[in-house]
């Protein structure tokens, strides 16, 4: 991935964290009884400098690169009580014709493993998404370390399929 889009998606949560951060004290500030004139008219905004502006977006890179690692950190793993992370690959492969699949799997040496759907999505209240867990009879050693590699496998031959296709 070129330097550029490595920045952008590293620098986005950096950038959304410290907008947080600020939010949260602005609301904190205006509960304790400051006005917005007087939160707008204090020391704090009036001694920030462009300098000062511009270090704290380049903080931002940093702080999204370490969020964006514990994210990639936990993507591929299983979660506590048994939950797992969508197979994106096995959602797109599925969508494919036999005969691409075939030319896939010749391709790349790998069979798509898009039969079988490993996990059974819970619907919790408050939550737009429904969260995935592993069936039951998955929910062992062997199960957990299939649905792993079931999940980079699939990863796998989709994400090659796409360079080939852009090449």
């Amino acid at each position: 991935m070129d330097p550029a889009r490595q920045v952008i998606r590293w620098s986005i949560p950096g950038w959304i964290f410290l907008f947080m951060a600020v939010l949260f004290q602005v609301i904190t500030a205006l509960i304790w009884g400051y006005t917005p004139g007087s939160l707008i008219a204090s020391e704090m905004f009036k001694s920030i400098s462009t300098a000062i502006a511009a270090l704290i977006v380049a903080i931002g890179v940093p702080i999204g690169f370490i969020i964006y690692q514990c994210y990639y950190a936990i993507y591929g793993n299983i979660l506590p009580f048994h939950f797992v992370n969508r197979d994106r690959g096995a959602d797109l492969l599925n969508y494919l014709p036999s005969d691409v699949l075939k030319d896939l799997e010749h391709n790349t040496g790998c069979e798509p493993d898009i039969d079988e759907v490993m996990y059974k999505e819970v619907n919790f209240p408050l939550l737009g998404n429904p969260l995935r867990r592993l069936k039951r009879e998955y929910r062992n050693r062997n199960g957990r370390r299939r649905y792993i590699r079931k999940q980079q496998v699939n990863w796998e031959i989709q994400h090659g399929a796409a360079h080939r296709h852009r090449a």
